[in-house]
């Protein structure tokens, strides 16, 4: 076993040409779930609506969906990334 690149994967996703819509799709899919399951959340364990807010320091009213969405979107990304093959993490 070897640290070095492996070509072999490298000159296969250099010649997928749908690869790029594939990676879009993932963004798209990962960030759409994300919102979804923080919005149920939200919904469901804090009792309050989607426009729900908090202070932070200097900033009276933060939105708490977009602030939450966007970790969880990353995190649903890992998974759509391994299960569509997009590689957009590196094996």
């Amino acid at each position: 076993m070897s640290d070095a690149p492996n070509k072999a994967s490298s000159d296969a996703v250099a010649n997928d040409p749908s690869l790029v819509g594939r990676r879009i799709v993932a963004f798209i899919i990962s960030f759409a779930l994300g919102t979804a399951v923080v919005g149920a959340l939200i919904i469901t364990f804090l009792k309050t609506d989607l426009s729900a807010s908090f202070p932070i320091a200097f900033i009276p009213n933060v939105p708490l969906l977009p602030l939450a969405a966007l970790p969880a979107g990353f995190f649903f990304l890992i998974w759509v990334d391994y299960f569509m093959g997009t590689k957009i993490i590196p094996d």
